[in-house]
């Protein structure tokens, strides 16, 4: 069983965790940026 607080489990790309929070983040591409009130998601 693995246990989901193990530090020595690489993270995917654009994945962060903040404070036990995974958080997944991308940046706007210009194509869509108008349909999005900001450059991340």
């Amino acid at each position: 069983m693995h246990n989901m607080d193990d530090d020595s489990m690489p993270l995917p790309n654009h994945v962060t965790c903040r404070d036990g929070v995974y958080q997944y983040v991308r940046r706007v591409t210009d194509d869509v940026a108008d349909a999005f009130a900001k450059s991340r998601i």
